[in-house]
């Protein structure tokens, strides 16, 4: 039997997530460790200066 070719429809852009992509999470995941990281060691520099008086 012949069958008559249909027009396909423009099918609507869908942008992956996440989920389907985990690897698109790496850029945030090392800003966050970089960040996370820089916060860590001031915090703990300002700590160590004002119980000790001096940083290191």
């Amino acid at each position: 039997m012949w069958h008559l070719p249909r027009p396909h429809a423009p099918h609507p852009r869908v942008e992956p997530g996440f989920d389907e992509h985990p690897w698109r999470a790496l850029p945030v995941a090392l800003a966050m460790i970089v960040l996370l990281t820089t916060v860590l060691i001031v915090a703990s520099f300002a700590i160590a200066k004002a119980i000790t008086g001096h940083a290191y």
